[in-house]
């Protein structure tokens, strides 16, 4: 890994303490992150946690467009098919340590602020939304757009998505749909709005702020300093797209089964009202049909599941997604050659037999034994 792709900093604060930065440093890609990344944040983290001077975390992504726009799932893609007799072992490895460094933001003791600025997508909902602080822009761009090529939401996504209403985890995760910063922050994705220009004061105030002597105190202490940046940026919070469209996604997604509403939203489509919904329930239309299926089992599932249980069910399925061929074509027909034509393994959600869809659930590891298995309950 280039020494650049992810910098660590320690920015000098009140009472001798120190408040650590990470910054994602691959702007020309999204500031995507790769196994080496996740493998650099995770040990510094580790570090920061044992060190008393370390205050809080500050987390950003460089340049403007996005805070972080997914794993880089094209450098998967190329070492599964290029090592296609490993795919176990690699995908294995590359998901396990993304879960991990996951885990462990969600229950990191010391405050983590996330400036979730740009696009923030896949992996990068990841890493933000297990953080103590997550801050939204006017120009944030949430979304889970797996379904896209053949993965699912992943990264906690059975943790949270499950947790909402039904009709809008189902919605999230069955069409990507992109929200905005209002959208996260009903949604509970994010905790606070601030427009970008006040990215620097922001900063500026953590580290002129007098700082506690424990975590729990500077974590209310984050909040204090958060509530007067966000009072001045509220005039910019953009209209939620989600309170706009409510009625009909719970009259879409709120049906009794997948196969309700596969009909309901093809019909609904036919007849377009309103750009942002048509476009948002063709990416659905032209998804992968089995990952429609994984979603709507996972979100069934996902209620009864602590965080760890959650994450060693993902990685159970992600494994399963790198196996099984509709992945491999998804990443090849959005980001290999461009052609927007994946031939899913099956053409439709009413094709994809149940058994397929078991197969999904299943561990592939020898005597069941999840590598995930040491998370806390």
């Amino acid at each position: 890994m280039s020494q650049s792709a992810v910098l660590f900093e320690e920015l000098p604060v009140s009472k001798g303490k120190r408040l650590a930065k990470i910054t994602l440093n691959r702007a020309k890609a999204l500031n995507a992150i790769d196994l080496e990344m996740i493998m650099a944040i995770f040990q510094q983290l580790q570090q920061w946690r044992s060190q008393p001077d370390i205050v809080a975390v500050w987390l950003e992504g460089e340049g403007g467009r996005a805070f972080c726009a997914g794993g880089d799932i094209r450098k998967l893609y190329l070492m599964l098919t290029e090592q296609s007799d490993h795919r176990l072992e690699h995908a294995t490895v590359f998901f396990q340590h993304e879960y991990q460094l996951d885990y462990l933001i969600h229950t990191y003791p010391k405050p983590i602020i996330c400036w979730g600025s740009g696009i923030v997508m896949g992996g990068g909902l990841g890493l933000m939304v297990g953080a103590s602080h997550r801050i939204v822009t006017e120009t944030s761009q949430i979304a889970m757009p797996e379904i896209n090529i053949g993965l699912y939401p992943d990264v906690s996504g059975t943790w949270f998505l499950s947790r909402l209403p039904s009709d809008l985890g189902c919605f999230i995760g069955l069409t990507g749909a992109a929200l905005n910063a209002a959208d996260s922050i009903r949604l509970g994705f994010a905790d606070y709005f601030i427009s970008t220009e006040l990215k620097a004061e922001c900063l500026d105030t953590l580290i002129q702020a007098d700082w506690e002597q424990t975590d729990t105190a500077n974590k209310v202490l984050v909040g204090r300093l958060l509530k007067p940046l966000e009072k001045q940026a509220w005039r910019h919070l953009p209209a939620s797209k989600i309170v706009e469209h409510w009625q009909s996604i719970r009259l879409l997604f709120g049906l009794a089964s997948l196969l309700d509403i596969d009909v309901a939203v093809k019909y609904h489509a036919a007849k377009p009202e309103d750009d942002w919904l048509t476009g948002t329930l063709q990416s659905y239309i032209n998804g992968c049909p089995t990952t429609a299926w994984i979603v709507w089992e996972q979100i069934q599932r996902g209620r009864h599941l602590s965080l760890a249980d959650a994450f060693q069910l993902e990685l159970i399925l992600s494994v399963q997604c790198c196996l099984h061929p509709d992945l491999a074509e998804g990443v090849r027909a959005r980001l290999i050659d461009r052609d927007n034509q994946p031939g899913w393994y099956y053409k439709s959600v009413a094709e994809v037999p149940t058994e397929w869809v078991e197969g999904h659930f299943q561990a592939p590891w020898a005597e069941d034994v999840n590598p995930l298995k040491h998370l806390l309950k």
